[in-house]
């Protein structure tokens, strides 16, 4: 056995096992123990005696067969399974862990054991290709170092180690050993060790300067300079025939806001009897909504990019832009003063988006004010035959003002007094849109709140229903898409709802804009693109306002949020319930977070990325690719928030529903101030202002709120509050530094 051997062995281990730990934290808990076994493993079998009169294509395939068994067993797949008849079965697992990769969020500690297998299986694979490569009978230690490479990569890339720029100068360190390591002799040996730590001296001195704020070269930009030219228009009329819109992908805003939203452009309020157009400006001091809660107020800052336009993008009502001369547009909305938006501008602004409970809509009544009866007014088109060569929509039809919901009102005629009948239930009942209103009855009488109506509207327009940008043109074209040809895109679903709304006795009008994006979390920003263009549904909810209702079907360009993402009613301010996820006020994580490690979620496309080209290839060189996903970002808890829900659980304290923060730090109040100080920051920063995010905890505050956790408990119980409040990363480092300098 040479000596050169056992020094790249070695070298390959200390790598493999400093990268394996990293991948080994992309789940929860970690899987270190498997991403051992496989470096201890790949040593093994590379010094176990070769088997005689096996060709070398045979050892090859024999290699990559126990490469890929080890990898099963080690990611903990059931070994019966392994067995041909179950390949079925095995094949359906990793297929689906495969589907939900881009989805899941790391580190993984979901109950999905297909998910987890999956991402294990990815480390224990690049081991053990690895392995092949670095101590195979004809060693690549160069191609070995670049899959060890990918399996350091991908996790550094998704969590930022703590000390980073220590954490990549030892990498290089070990990666050196092992391409050079059993190489060299003597002098040699020590010169190169000496020119190795001075690159990693050098490197731990430049690389915070080069890892700057700023990029060096910012090529994003560069590009929509290029692209300057480029900028989308949109109009927001409905017209309901083939879609226009851009659809490039090109990026046209970007919002920095402490949660998503529907980004509204304008509002729609008038419909002609054929399609929804924009509402006329009611006057100043006519109010578009009622203000429930100020949590439901939402500051944001948009930057214009590939757009131009005189609609200034805001949220749900638009009460304020600063940055831009604007002024009052249709309900809800601004339009610019002089030019139009344009790319590089930037402004902000600040709205209303009331996100209520199911049960508050329930129970919000039908005391409409009265600036919203107008939301109640429907223009019916001419009854046929029209006038020849008369377009549809734009005969002086009747104006039908329907009767509230829960009010006994006459439908009046507002318009048309010409017409045979002065009742509005006769006009709408003798009109092309009188199937639309017998409809609308319907619904309504089997509903009993104008929540469940909007629902039950909603979901009758889904069923069944075909997205299509191509629809056939009709010349009533929500009656045919209703009746006749359920296809369509956003316009002909968010049409059709709110016009049966109103015909049902609900307030309701189309608002136009774009759906909120994807969350860049590098900078705290939603990318919008022009992918993301949408029209959707306002209903009206009496001492809540106007809430966002989407009946465009999933697997639309431009999704929306779903139902159950709607915020759960709490008391406004510091005191929202601690267990309530959507209640955070913080700005969306940046990649921070203190530095501990523990819990943080980064979307996992490099995984996903590395993981097919391995699996594709059989082993070999992957690249790991940085993609970014949709949707939605789910809200959920801040992870020191959680950590700390578990924690009280676990120690038997009362962590009934509602429980806030504040009460917590009231708990405390005869014990370490050091522990009230960390709930305190926990709270201070969770509720930050907009463009804020407050300063991190204390990381000795979390080992004195740890021993008052523990405080009178039998041992037990000591065990569980270190369990579910374990030491970070960021606490062992604090600590060190304290008995350093006190030492």
């Amino acid at each position: 056995m040479s000596d050169e051997r056992v020094a790249r062995a070695l070298a390959f281990a200390a790598l493999a096992t400093f990268a394996g730990a990293h991948w080994a934290g992309m789940v929860a808990p970690g899987a270190l123990m498997s991403v051992v076994g496989a470096v201890a493993l790949s040593v093994g079998v590379a010094f176990a005696p070769r088997p005689r009169r096996v060709p070398p294509i045979g050892l090859v395939a024999l290699a990559l067969a126990g490469v890929l068994v080890a990898t099963l067993v080690l990611a903990g797949v059931p070994v019966r399974l392994l067995d041909p008849r179950s390949w079925g079965e095995l094949a359906s697992g990793i297929g689906s862990g495969l589907e939900a990769l881009p989805g899941t969020r790391v580190p993984y500690g979901g109950d999905d054991a297909w998910v987890r297998a999956t991402i294990v299986a990815g480390g224990v694979l690049l081991v053990g290709v690895g392995g092949l490569l670095a101590l195979g009978r004809r060693p690549h230690p160069l191609a070995a170092a670049a899959v060890l490479g990918v399996l350091y990569a991908v996790p550094v890339v998704e969590r930022d180690p703590p000390l980073m720029y220590l954490d990549g100068a030892l990498f290089a360190v070990l990666c050196g050993a092992m391409v050079w390591g059993g190489r060299l002799r003597g002098t040699e040996l020590r010169i190169a060790g000496g020119l190795l730590a001075a690159c990693a001296a050098v490197g731990l001195a430049v690389a915070p300067r080069v890892d700057a704020s700023e990029p060096w070269l910012d090529y994003e930009q560069l590009a929509r300079d290029l692209d300057e030219g480029r900028s989308a228009r949109f109009d927001w009329n409905h017209g309901y025939g083939p879609l226009r819109w851009a659809r490039d992908g090109r990026e046209v805003l970007r919002v920095r806001s402490r949660r998503e939203a529907y980004w509204k452009a304008t509002s729609l309020e008038d419909f002609d009897g054929v399609a929804w157009h924009r509402g006329s400006q009611v006057g100043r001091g006519v109010p578009d909504t009622e203000v429930l809660a100020d949590r439901w107020r939402l500051g944001f800052r948009v930057t214009v990019r590939g757009l131009r336009t005189r609609d200034v993008v805001g949220a749900g009502t638009t009460t304020r832009v600063v940055g831009r001369p604007a002024v009052e547009g249709p309900p809800g909305s601004f339009q610019t003063i002089g030019r139009e938006l344009r790319r590089g501008d930037r402004y902000d602004a600040q709205a209303y988006v009331p996100r209520p409970s199911v049960e508050a809509m329930r129970a919000a009544g039908t005391d409409y004010p009265w600036w919203v009866r107008r939301q109640l007014r429907v223009r019916v088109p001419p009854p046929a035959p029209a006038s020849p060569g008369l377009t549809p929509g734009t005969a002086d039809g009747p104006e039908v003002q329907v009767a509230a919901w829960g009010h006994d009102e006459p439908y009046l005629t507002t318009r048309g007094v010409a017409y045979r009948s002065g009742d509005g239930r006769e006009v709408l009942e003798g009109s092309d849109l009188a199937r639309m209103f017998a409809l609308a009855r319907r619904q309504r009488q089997a509903s009993s709140t104008p929540y469940d109506f909007a629902r039950r509207v909603e979901a009758f327009l889904k069923r069944g229903a075909t997205y299509t940008e191509s629809p056939r043109p009709s010349r009533l074209p929500l009656d045919t898409f209703v009746f006749d040809r359920r296809e369509g895109y956003c316009q002909q679903f968010s049409g059709a709802m709110a016009l049966l709304l109103r015909l049902g006795g609900v307030p309701a009008r189309v608002a136009s804009g774009f759906s909120p994006g994807t969350l860049d979390e590098g900078t705290g920003e939603w990318v919008v693109r022009d992918l993301d263009a949408h029209s959707w549904v306002e209903v009206y909810f009496p001492r809540i306002g106007w809430v966002t209702f989407d009946p465009t079907p999933s697997g639309a360009p431009a999704e929306g949020r779903p139902e159950e993402e709607l915020e759960t009613a709490a008391e406004p301010g510091d005191e929202r319930a601690l267990d309530d996820p959507a209640a955070s006020g913080a700005a969306p994580a940046d990649g921070g977070g203190g530095g501990n490690g523990g819990g943080e979620e980064r979307e996992t496309w490099p995984l996903v990325a590395a993981l097919v080209a391995l699996f594709v290839a059989g082993g070999g060189g992957a690249v790991a690719a940085r993609r970014r996903r949709r949707a939605v970002a789910a809200s959920g808890l801040p992870a020191e928030v959680a950590e700390l829900l578990g924690a009280l659980r676990a120690t038997g304290r009362p962590a009934a529903p509602g429980l806030t923060l504040h009460a917590v730090e009231r708990s405390l109040a005869g014990g370490a101030p050091e522990a009230r100080a960390y709930v305190r920051a926990l709270r201070e920063r969770r509720f930050a202002a907009d463009g804020e995010t407050g300063a991190p905890p204390d990381p000795l505050g979390r080992a004195a709120l740890r021993r008052e956790l523990a405080e009178g408990l039998d041992r037990g119980a000591r065990i569980a509050a270190f369990t579910a409040l374990p030491p970070t990363r960021a606490e062992l480092r604090a600590r060190l530094r304290a008995a350093l300098r006190h030492g």
